[in-house]
Formats: C-alpha cells, sequence, structure tokens
C-alpha cells in the first residue's frame, strides 16, 4: 500500500512539474501559439523516467491534459500532442536503457546517446504527432506543415538536451560527482548570470558584433565543465540557454534582428552547439579525470607489491651473499652456492643481462628441462622461455627491471622436447664488484594451475547443477548448497547455512531409516537411495540422494557432499503411466488389465482363505439406442453415471471395472453366501434404474447381471468370468433387467451355442442349408405377386434345426454377413430361373438382419447380385425387422434411402412390437407394412390383436402403403383381413413354405387363387 501511494505521489508531483513546464513553453510558442522555442517539460518527463521507472508515464499524460485545458485548445490538436509527448518520453527511456546508458553523464558516450535517442529520435515522434494535430485542428495549413515539425522536433529535442542533463546529474543515484565547492559555485552562478544578461539583455549593444557575442560566455562553460563536472555544467547551460532563450522571446539579444523562421533557427542552432559544446567537454574532463585517478591507484598498488617483493627477494639475495663472503677461499664458496642451488626444487638461473646467455644454473634448472648443465649454459633465455621469445623481450624485461630492481611475474618455459609448462618469475637485478647480474627464480606451477582449472571447474559444476548440492560437516552442519538446493527445497543459502539436514525432515521416514542412513555413510563413505524430504512450503518431495565422504590426507572424513533431486515429475509420470494402462480414461473404473490382476491376486487370497468370491458380468441393456439416438457424448455420460452408481454399491474391498464398451464386471471379496452377491444384484438393478438426466433427456436404463461364485462356479480366473459371461447372456434370454447364477445348465447350453457355431460354419461352406420360398397373394386378385426365401438347416448330425435355433447364433457370430450373402445370390438365381421359364412377374423377398442393414457394403453385394443374374432391381424386395429400422431413425432413413434410389422395394417386417412413431414411419422409404404375425396368431378372437391389425391396415392405407399380413392360418383370419381392407397376405392357408422345385411347380400350376 505505502509504495502504491509513493508511486502516485510521484506521478503528481510529475504531473505538476509538467503542468508548469508546459505552461512556460506555451508561453514561449511560436508557431499558432502552440510550437514553442524550447519545450523544457519533454527533458523533465525523460529524466522522471529514466530515474523514476517507466510507470509514472501518467503524471505526463495528466499534466499535459492539464496544460492544455488550461490553454482552451482544440480537442483535435490536444489528443495529438499528449499522445505525441506521452510516446516521446516513454521511448527515449526505453531506447536509452536498452543502449545501457548511464545518468550521470560522466561519459562522451552517454551523452551522444542522450543526443542521438532522447533527443533527436524520441522527440521525431512528438513532432510527427504534433504537426498532424495541427494540421487536424486547422491551426495550420499543409503547405506550412514541414516548418512547423522542424519547429516543433528542434523545441523538443532542446527541452530535452537543456533539462534532462540538469535532472539527470543532480537527482539520485549519481555514480561520480565532483566535491563540493561552495564558494567556487556561487561566484560561478553570479558570474554566468551577469555575463548572460551582457550577452542577451539591453547592457551590452554592440550591432556589429551581435552574433559573435552568443559566445562571450564559452570561457565561463569551460571553468564549469572543469571544475564542477556534468551537473556543473548542465546548472551551467540552463543559465546561459534560459536567459537567451527568454531575452530571445521577449525581442531582446543578438537573434532578434533576424526576421521570422531565421531568428528561430539562428537561436536553435546556438542553443544545441552550446548544450552540446558543454556537457561533451564536461564528460570528456570527467572521463579524463576518472582514468587518471584509476591510473594512480593501479601505479600506487603496483608499487607496493614491487616493493614488498624486491624486499624480499634482496634480503634472500643479499643473505646468500654474505654467506659466500663468509667463506674462506674461493673454491669453498663456489661449493656452498653450487650445494645451495642443486638443493632448489625451484630453477635457479644467472644471467648476463648484456647477451641473456645463462652463466650458471642449479640442478633443477636442466634436470627439469631435459638437459645436460653443459647444454644449458650454451642457451640463453630465449632458447628457454616463452616469456622473453627474442633479444626484443629480453631488452624490454631488462629496462624494467633496472627501473624497478625486482619484478614477479608468471611465464612459460619449454622443455628440450618443446613440451611447454606454466612458470612463477621472480627476476631480481644484483650490481657487484661492478657487475651486473640477473638472479632468475622460476618455480613451476602446473600443479597449482591445474588445481586452479579443477576448483573452477568444480565451481561451475557446483554452481550450475541442476541438482541441488548440499556441503556439511561430519558434525551435520550445513556449510554450503547450491542454487539449485535453493530452487528444489526453497530455502536461500543464508536460511540453510548453520542447520542441519534434519531441515528437510519430512517425517515419512522412522528413526531407524535415518541411523541406518548414518550407519552406511560412516563405514562405507557412502549412502545413495529415495527419500521424502520437505520443501520450505512445508509440501513433501521424493527426492534420490546420494551421500559422499569427503577425506583428508589421513583419510579421516572431514566432509560430507549430498547430491540429490527431484523426483517430484518422475513419480507423477509414473503414476500417470500406471492410470493410463490399469484404469478406464471414460469412468475411471479399472480397466480389463487391473480387473484381470486383482481377480487372480482375489483368487490367490480366498484360496489361501478357503473363502468364496463372486463375480458379476454386467451388461448395459439396449445401450446402442443411446449413442445411435442421442450420439456418442450422451452415450459416454450415461456410461460414467452408470460407473458411479455402480460403484455406490459395492464396498470399497470390492472391485468394480470397465471391460469396454457397455460391459462392467464387479469383483466381490469374502461373501458369506451367494444371497450377498444376489443382493448386490438387486441393489444394482435398483440403483440403475433410477432416471439418468443426459442430454436433456431423463433416460431410463436397465442391466443384465451374470454371477459366478469361486469356488463353486470355477477355480480360475478365466474359467470364472466366462461362466459369469454365460449367465449374462441367460438373463438377457429372459428378458433382461434381471440377475442370473451360474448353473451347469448354463454352462452345457453355452457348450451347446458353441456347437451350434461351429455347426453352422461348416454347414455353409458344406451346403447344408438350402432355400424355401413361400408366396405372397394379393387379395384382391387372387394372383401370386411375390414370393419370400426362407432358409433352412437339414445337418446330417443334429437333422433339421429350427431358424428360431441357428439364426440368433449367426447374427451374434457374425455369421449372418456370409449367410446373408449366400441367401441373395441363391434367391436371385432361383428368380432368374423362373423368369427365363416365363413364370413371372413375380418379386422375391428377401430378409435382413441388423448387422447386415448396417453394413455398409450391402448395396454393392446387392449391386452385384442383381447384376450377376441379370435381375431388374424393381424385382427385389428386402425385408428389415422394425426394431432395426426404428434402433437410429435418422441413419436406417438414409440406408433405406439410397437402397431405394437403387429401384428395390422396400418392406418393413415384424411391424407393430417396436412402437415405431407415426413420424418416423412416414419418413421412411418404403414400400409395405408386414404385421407381425403375433398379432394375426389370434384373430378374429382376441380384440386386441384385431383392435392393432386394423389399425395397422388403416395406418398403411393412409400412407399408401400396401399392407401384407403373415401367418395367415385360418379362413376366419382371412376374412377379417378382407374386411379391414388387407392388400396381401401370407400363411399356410394358402401355401406352405416349399422347396425350390415345389414352389415353381406351384406357380406354375396355381398361378391365380380362389380367395372368395
Amino acid at each position: 500500500m505505502e509504495r502504491r501511494i509513493r508511486h502516485w505521489s510521484e506521478v503528481g508531483i510529475l504531473a505538476l512539474a509538467y503542468f508548469a513546464s508546459a505552461r512556460i513553453g506555451l508561453e514561449l510558442a511560436t508557431v499558432n501559439a502552440t510550437v514553442a522555442l524550447v519545450w523544457p517539460a519533454s527533458g523533465i518527463a525523460l529524466a522522471a523516467l529514466l530515474l523514476g521507472g517507466p510507470g509514472l508515464w501518467p503524471g505526463i499524460l495528466i499534466g499535459l491534459l492539464a496544460a492544455h485545458l488550461s490553454l482552451g485548445t482544440p480537442p483535435a490538436f490536444t489528443l495529438f500532442a499528449i499522445a505525441g509527448n506521452t510516446l516521446e518520453a516513454v521511448l527515449g527511456a526505453w531506447l536509452l536503457r536498452r543502449q545501457g546508458f548511464d545518468p550521470a553523464l560522466a561519459r562522451l558516450r552517454d551523452v551522444v546517446l542522450l543526443t542521438l535517442f532522447g533527443a533527436l529520435a524520441a522527440s521525431a515522434v512528438s513532432a510527427t504527432l504534433g504537426s498532424l494535430g495541427l494540421l487536424a485542428a486547422g491551426m495550420i495549413a499543409t503547405p506550412a506543415l514541414p516548418g512547423a515539425w522542424l519547429a516543433w522536433w528542434l523545441g523538443n529535442a532542446t527541452g530535452v538536451l537543456l533539462l534532462a542533463p540538469l535532472l539527470l546529474t543532480w537527482g539520485p543515484p549519481r555514480t561520480w560527482r565532483r566535491p563540493l565547492r561552495p564558494t567556487e559555485g556561487v561566484l560561478l552562478v553570479l558570474t554566468l548570470l551577469l555575463a548572460s544578461r551582457l550577452v542577451f539583455g539591453h547592457w551590452l549593444t554592440v550591432e556589429d558584433a551581435r552574433y559573435p557575442l552568443g559566445f562571450l560566455p564559452f570561457p565561463l562553460l569551460v571553468w564549469a565543465a572543469l571544475r564542477f563536472g556534468p551537473g556543473g555544467t548542465a546548472l551551467a547551460n540552463l543559465i546561459l540557454v534560459g536567459t537567451a532563450i527568454w531575452e530571445t522571446a521577449i525581442g531582446q539579444g543578438p537573434f532578434v534582428s533576424a526576421a521570422g523562421e531565421d531568428r528561430l533557427f539562428l537561436a536553435w542552432t546556438y542553443l544545441a552547439a552550446w548544450i552540446l559544446t558543454g556537457l561533451s567537454l564536461a564528460a570528456l574532463l570527467t572521463e579524463r579525470q576518472q582514468a587518471r585517478q584509476q591510473a594512480e591507484e593501479n601505479q600506487a598498488l603496483l608499487e607496493r607489491r614491487v616493493s614488498e617483493r624486491t624486499a624480499e627477494l634482496a634480503g634472500t639475495t643479499e643473505r646468500l651473499l654474505r654467506e659466500m663472503e663468509e667463506r674462506t677461499g674461493a673454491e669453498r664458496q663456489a661449493d656452498f652456492f653450487r650445494e645451495l642451488l642443486d638443493h632448489s626444487s625451484d630453477s635457479i638461473f644467472i644471467i648476463d643481462p648484456d647477451s641473456a646467455r645463462v652463466i650458471d644454473a642449479n640442478r633443477s634448472a636442466w634436470e627439469t628441462r631435459g638437459y645436460s648443465r653443459a647444454e644449458l649454459l650454451a642457451l640463453s633465455i630465449p632458447d628457454l622461455s616463452l616469456t622473453t621469445p627474442d633479444q626484443d623481450a629480453w631488452q624490454e624485461l631488462l629496462r624494467r627491471l633496472r627501473q624497478q630492481q625486482h619484478l614477479t611475474l608468471e611465464g612459460q618455459h619449454r622443455t628440450r622436447r618443446d613440451l611447454v609448462f606454466p612458470v612463477e618469475l621472480t627476476v631480481e637485478l644484483i650490481r657487484r664488484n661492478g657487475m651486473e647480474y640477473v638472479v632468475s627464480i622460476a618455480r613451476d606451477i602446473s600443479g597449482r594451475k591445474q588445481a586452479e582449472t579443477e576448483l573452477r571447474l568444480a565451481a561451475s559444476v557446483f554452481r550450475d547443477s541442476h541438482e541441488a548440492i548440499m556441503i556439511t560437516t561430519t558434525a551435520g552442519r550445513i556449510l554450503k548448497v547450491n542454487q539449485a538446493f535453493t530452487e528444489i527445497t526453497g530455502y536461500t543459502e543464508a536460511e540453510a547455512v548453520g542447520q542441519t539436514p534434519a531441515l528437510l525432515h519430512s517425517d515419512r521416514h522412522d528413526p531407524d531409516f535415518y541411523e541406518n542412513l548414518w550407519n552406511t555413510l560412516t563405514h562405507n563413505g557412502q549412502w545413495q537411495g529415495e527419500i521424502w524430504n520437505r520443501r520450505r512450503s512445508g509440501e513433501l518431495f521424493p527426492a534420490w540422494e546420494n551421500i559422499s565422504a569427503v577425506r583428508d590426507e589421513s583419510g579421516r572424513q572431514t566432509r560430507y557432499v549430498s547430491i540429490f533431486s527431484d523426483l517430484t515429475e518422475k513419480h507423477l509420470s509414473e503414476q500417470r503411466i500406471y492410470r493410463l494402462a490399469h484404469y478406464d480414461v471414460l469412468t475411471g473404473l479399472p480397466n480389463r488389465a487391473l480387473f484381470q490382476e486383482r481377480l487372480e491376486q482375489g483368487l490367490l487370497h480366498h484360496r489361501r482363505q478357503r473363502t468364496t468370491m463372486a463375480l458379476l458380468f454386467l451388461d448395459l441393456d439396449r445401450f446402442k439406442r443411446v449413442n445411435d439416438s442421442l450420439g456418442h457424448a450422451a452415450g459416454d455420460r450415461l456410461l460414467q453415471i452408470a460407473a458411479g452408481r455402480l460403484a455406490a454399491c459395492v464396498r470399497e474391498s470390492d472391485t468394480v471395472a470397465r471391460l469396454g464398451g457397455d460391459e462392467f464386471t464387479i469383483i466381490l471379496e469374502d461373501i458369506g453366501t451367494p444371497e450377498d452377491a444376489t443382493g448386490v444384484a438387486l441393489k444394482i438393478l435398483a440403483a440403475l434404474a433410477e432416471p439418468v438426466p443426459v442430454a436433456g433427456h431423463d433416460l431410463f436404463v436397465t442391466t443384465s447381471i451374470g454371477i459366478a461364485l469361486y469356488p463353486r462356479d470355477a477355480g480360475d480366473a478365466h474359467t470364472l468370468l466366462r461362466h459369469a459371461d454365460a449367465a449374462m447372456y441367460l438373463a438377457k434370454e429372459r428378458g433382461r433387467n434381471n440377475w442370473q447364477m451360474f448353473t451347469d445348465a448354463i454352462n452345457v447350453a453355452a457348450a451347446e451355442r458353441m456347437a451350434l457355431e461351429s455347426s453352422l460354419r461348416r454347414a455353409l461352406e458344406a451346403g447344408e442349408l438350402v432355400l424355401e420360398y413361400q408366396p405372397q397373394v394379393e387379395l384382391g386378385a387372387g394372383r401370386v405377386v411375390a414370393v419370400e426365401a426362407l432358409v433352412r438347416w437339414s445337418s446330417p448330425q443334429r437333422g433339421i434345426v429350427a431358424p428360431s435355433e441357428f439364426i440368433p447364433v449367426a447374427e451374434e457370430s457374425g455369421i449372418i454377413v456370409d449367410l446373408g450373402a449366400w441367401v441373395l445370390d441363391t434367391a436371385c438365381r432361383q428368380l432368374h430361373e423362373w423368369k427365363t421359364a416365363g413364370l413371372g412377374p413375380v418379386q422375391m423377398a428377401i430378409n435382413l438382419s441388423g448387422r447386415q442393414f448396417r453394413d455398409p457394403q450391402l448395396p454393392e453385394r446387392v449391386a452385384r447380385a442383381l447384376e450377376r443374374h441379370a435381375i431388374p432391381p424393381g424385382c427385389l424386395e428386402l425385408e428389415i425387422a422394425e426394431s432395426c429400422v426404428m434402433t437410429d431413425a435418422g441413419e436406417s432413413i438414409e440406408r433405406l434411402t439410397r437402397l431405394k434410389a437403387m429401384g428395390l422395394h422396400m418392406t418393413v417386417d415384424n411391424f407393430g412390437i417396436a412402437y415405431s412413431s407415426l413420424n418416423h414411419l412416414k419418413r421412411l422409404p418404403i414400400d409395405k407394412l408386414k404385421i407381425d404375425r403375433s398379432f394375426i396368431r389370434d384373430l378374429p378372437e382376441d380384440a386386441d390383436a384385431a383392435a392393432i391389425a386394423a389399425t395397422i391396415i388403416a395406418m398403411g392405407r393412409s400412407l399408401d402403403l400396401t399392407v401384407v399380413a403373415e401367418g395367415v392360418e385360418s379362413e376366419e383370419q382371412l376374412a377379417f383381413l378382407r374386411t379391414r381392407g388387407c392388400t396381401q397376405i401370407q400363411g399356410h392357408y394358402f401355401c406352405p413354405p416349399l422347396p425350390a422345385r415345389g414352389c415353381t411347380h406351384f406357380l406354375a400350376t396355381r398361378p391365380r387363387l380362389a380367395l372368395d
């Protein structure tokens, strides 16, 4: 809240400052009182955004709006001006920040950036929008637009260069500031005021030198730049340039003699030259002073280090010479010197400064470089050192040495085999007995360099690793952590250092876990494994952690390094993969794989415990109708609701699974009696009987349930599931919406069903199937108008198999497709034979099963059969059961329309049992309705059947459809149908189904029947 108040306070201050400066600028306006000679508000706005941030831009907008409203400028011009000046400040600040601009203006680079981006580039935006605003408001004519743009641009740029440096150098933060000199500063200001009045006021008038007078105060500008830096120069610019602007505006000074726009451009040229010269001079002088100061500091540091190193080497050398002088005799002195040098691990060279030749060297010098002593003494330093590879480099080194007496530097030496290694060189110039010697001590620092490289590498790995790294003492106190540690745990280094790893304990592990961890770490020096930690936020997370002990030279453990990575995403991915592999995506229930796993586990458990388990197999009744009529989205929603209700009917220890489609299974654990399972089945039937709200409809769903028990009905998972499935099919056969317990009889029936399916497949291949034909008679004329092809099966093993037995098996197993194709081809061939024999005209009626009707290849199959046997399409009639047509009325209409377009006759078979709506019926492209035989069987005694039959006949006639009564067995039935106006009849009363030869004889001998 305080930050927000402070921010809007700053916005308000900027708005007031901008308002005041804008009023001043507009008072100095030159183009229709709208374009100022200088626009100080631009400098104030740019400095505010650079110092206070871009969030202060509303202050610019508010201040400028207030200024224009107070002056009553036209709205169009006000809008363009506000947009231009606001964008100018925002763009200028953004460009300068991108270029690394330093507001202190202590470098010439920053002055150039301010001029190019802050003044010239940004002001062009304001000038463009402002001049367009003048034109839009009718304040200038189109020919005056370029002049107005240039005047606006120069005025805003001048405002930036005049005000922005003053605010930037005197406002916080100031990275470079000259020492305060109050007295000298006051004197400078008074002098500037006096000089500006003399030059730009009326105090001094020199007619012939009016323009040079403008440069009279230039020495004062140099004074300000030299003594007070950019801040003082900006203040001097404000005094001089401000006076020049004011006096020029009121008609005084050296620029007033010029006419019109010339006076303005002379003034702008002067202002720009004065401001840029002052700021550039101040920046150059500041840069120079900074560089000089830095050089002085570097030189002082270098001198101090050289002095220390020289004193150290001087003491060593003088001590060595003093010991040599104390020897009594040249030979003893030489032996001692040689022994001293040869025992040093450093390479020591005594060098002739003039020739750079090696005068003497110790054993380390020649042995480490692969030379003998004689070979080394024949070489010069450029032969050995890459630091001084030639005489010029040696002479430069010697020059520096004579100035400083002592040098310490790093370089590179080479061996006889041109192997290069790094060395630290301590070089000293010694004068003795009028002679000069150079003593160079070279220490091999390969190990140190390698250690430094390894340390840098280790630091880089520690810093940049994506795994958290924590270093502790052996007592468990945290010494250091990396950035990844902070990112994973939420603890900063300051919060973690000094704590123990218990900071991360999650309470997910018992004390024995941590005791085992520390015992393993203490004895083996390493532990790794998965561990649960706690973040700073309290969130638990799994981690894979590797803890290693760090030992010193003696083998004692001194530190522990723990490296761990966050396994949260890995665990989540594993959970997602497991769920996708074991759970149904739609319902969230276990899928077939998890069901099989739990079923096997349940069987193992109940086998050990000698207890009972039940398996329920459920199939939703007529679920396909929901998909077909309301769409798959509605079907999916129905499955989800059904799954929820199923889960609510069982215990948490039980398993509800979806095997696929509308099939579900339920594993009931530890049931006492079979009645427990049937009780759950009844509960499920009741739960699913409740209305299901889906897609704006209340659906009523039923289910068929099969129950099998372990160990009574099966001892393995496969058999138990198969028996439950068989019981479920029995429930469907017995009217659906019920449960059935598996019995041996069901098993026998299932086996018989499978055997029947196998026999049917063989029968189709072996030609055991035949067609019989039953005529259809037109009541009015008494003539045969069509015959219906009826498939029959005479099995050598089974005898005559009724269609009611094998047709459902063919439908469920898919054999019906091949069987239907055979019926179609055989019937068309027979019809062709009859037509060839002159037994016509007559139509062939063929029944289609639901699977055949939904087969996308059906039209092509029919077309091929008609073409193969030269049958006109009008001679073929396809009969489809009403229940099949009504399953998906829209799709059925589309299929029927396609078949009808081929010229075929279409009949709705078994009409009256599927509750067809009249609306759907009138839309069907059909030719006939065939009344189901169940309504004909009890005519005319059954009043309900009679009413239904009469209604169907009347409805068919109203829709101009032919109505066929199927199953006419008696004269009473015939009389009833004739009086009600039935069109055609079919049944044993006239003719039973006949083999092909018998039907051929019937057609040839009785083409017309006497029905009176």
